[in-house]
């Protein structure tokens, strides 16, 4: 038991150990597979398990093109993946970051085969300004996603019609420590959330067209609270209904 307990910590330290931060620089295109983009020119886009990959303000180029398209036999998996204050890229096909995904700057989805799917818990404007456009695709995030995040922290999402967001766990909207700021636009989209919607004292969703926003369970006391203390809205002169299927509670506005 004593030699089990001291492979799983040795290899635990090599896994570690052979972590690689890998950062974009933007120097020659908008190409994010031209290895002449980043800093370590070594980097294997086809074995990604071991990269951090961050992302700022390109110089003078940002990426234009994150994510497989069909002709790659895999998606993209960095281990981490961060974007920076002043980053601002664009996801055009399949990228599945494995750990923790923090994202300040602008992140695009683009198209119709996007799917930008982080695979633990995912961040947006922490301690800093982020913004998630979703034009096209689809984006999921596996655990809990927060829009706004500690101080400092301003999160903005809009989830345009046609296009959905997918969380596995709680949507926290402005909530915790340092007062961030969250807004959620959901304009035509569809937002489904498996456990949780949270929303604090600085956090706002907004519902308009056809959008509709979606919590497994019984959530229509919650949501109807939010939606009296004007946490949640709609456009003005309509009226949101909260309806709950025996399995799901759906809000959105009455027709």
């Amino acid at each position: 038991m004593r030699f089990f307990l001291l492979a799983i910590s040795f290899f635990g330290f090599v896994n570690f150990s052979n972590a690689q931060i890998i950062n974009w620089t933007g120097g020659t295109d908008t190409n994010f597979y031209n290895v002449k983009n980043w800093d370590n020119t070594s980097i294997d886009f086809a074995n990604l398990i071991t990269v951090d990959l961050i992302i700022g303000a390109g110089s003078p180029n940002n990426p234009a093109n994150l994510g497989f398209t069909g002709t790659e036999t895999m998606a993209k998996r960095p281990r981490t993946f961060t974007t920076n204050t002043g980053a601002n890229i664009t996801i055009t096909g399949t990228f599945f970051p494995n750990g923790l995904s923090t994202l300040n700057g602008t992140i695009n989805v683009d198209a119709l085969a996007a799917q930008f799917s982080m695979r633990n818990t995912a961040y947006l404007g922490k301690g800093a300004s982020g913004i998630l456009n979703i034009n096209a695709g689809k984006v999921l995030v596996k655990n809990a996603f927060y829009i706004g995040n500690a101080t400092g922290g301003n999160g903005l999402v809009t989830v345009n019609a046609g296009t959905s967001l997918e969380i596995g766990n709680s949507l926290e909207i402005g909530t915790g420590v340092g007062d961030p700021i969250g807004d959620l636009r959901i304009k035509g989209g569809t937002v489904s959330v498996e456990t949780a919607l949270n929303i604090g004292p600085n956090g706002h969703a907004f519902i308009s067209g056809t959008g509709k926003l979606i919590v497994t369970g019984n959530k229509e006391a919650v949501i109807k609270s939010y939606i009296k203390s004007r946490a949640v809205s709609c456009t003005v002169g309509k009226t949101l209904e909260v309806l709950f299927d025996g399995t799901k509670t759906t809000v959105r506005i009455k027709a």
